[in-house]
């Protein structure tokens, strides 16, 4: 089991278990993905979305819950398979969102990223973001990956923890693997895939990633999650197999 304690910048521990996963997903995507950056170039087209003023999004944004009714439709990409940078832009325009560089050696891992408006009078870099666990548990004949997301929430003058959870894929007999429903979005099979869901109400989903073409992933998120806690999530799963 694999505990994480996510703050934007953050330094995690990590540790990887090797066992089978069954994919969890449904058809391939047909949408052109976005043109891949080059690590070289990523630090020089981020100074670039900024200063052109295509980053649409305050760090507010980022940061803050979503509020009620909202519903964010993002997109992930990695740079490649090799190379642990990703970036996160709105799904429609491809303006950019955030940026994040995991390094992983010797089991450690840690992770350096900046937002839109980053730079400026109040300092977020130890704005907590989640607490997670993480793990493996069977379903019919196969594994998933599952995550627990505990995300601090305001209520009044009192800090109160509100718990996520993954929601359980189903085991489909005629096609031999685990799936998920992703309504209208159509999904390739990937052990990176999740939902999460509201612990005390599993059928409330107020996030879901899945992959939708090589390196590119599909961020749906909703309140009272905010942007930087579902982007959290999403690289979370960087070593899921």
């Amino acid at each position: 089991m694999l505990q994480r304690l996510l703050r934007y910048p953050s330094t995690l521990t990590i540790k990887s278990e090797d066992s089978a996963t069954t994919a969890a997903g449904d058809s391939v995507y047909s949408e052109t993905p976005s043109p891949r950056q080059s690590p070289e170039s990523l630090p020089f087209d981020i100074a670039s979305y900024l200063e052109e003023g295509l980053a649409k999004e305050s760090r507010w944004d980022l940061i803050a819950p979503l509020p009620k009714g909202d519903y964010r439709h993002l997109r992930v990409v990695r740079s490649s398979d090799d190379d642990w940078s990703f970036t996160l832009e709105t799904e429609d325009t491809s303006d950019f969102l955030a940026y994040c560089h995991v390094d992983i050696l010797s089991g450690c891992e840690s992770v350096e990223g900046f937002c839109k408006g980053q730079v400026g009078a109040v300092d977020i870099s130890s704005q907590q973001l989640a607490g997670m666990v993480q793990g493996k548990r069977p379903m019919g004949h196969g594994m998933y990956n599952f995550m627990e997301m505990a995300i601090p929430l305001w209520e009044g003058y009192d800090l109160v923890p509100l718990v996520l959870a993954t929601k359980e894929p189903q085991w489909n007999h005629s096609m031999s693997c685990l799936v998920l429903d992703f309504d209208n979005r159509i999904i390739i099979p990937s052990a990176k895939n999740f939902q999460l869901v509201l612990k005390d109400s599993p059928d409330t989903i107020v996030c879901q990633y899945g992959k939708v073409d090589n390196n590119v992933y599909a961020l749906d998120v909703a309140a009272p999650l905010s942007i930087m806690q579902a982007f959290a999530a999403a690289i979370s799963t960087a070593l899921w197999a």
